[in-house]
């Protein structure tokens, strides 16, 4: 006789992204990683939650 083995559940997880917002910044050009990174804090600064930034 052959066991049967329960089907697993797979999730499906969907990402939307969504536009909430803009800042202005004085920073015209990025040209070194500290000025992403001064930007990024201003992004984060008053988060209060996760977020993901990508450049």
């Amino acid at each position: 006789m052959t066991k049967v083995t329960p089907a697993k559940r797979i999730n499906i997880v969907t990402i939307k992204m969504v536009k909430e917002g803009s800042i202005l910044y004085d920073v015209r050009l990025i040209s070194t990683p500290s000025d992403a990174a001064g930007l990024g804090r201003k992004f984060l600064e008053d988060s209060d939650r996760e977020q993901v930034i990508v450049c």
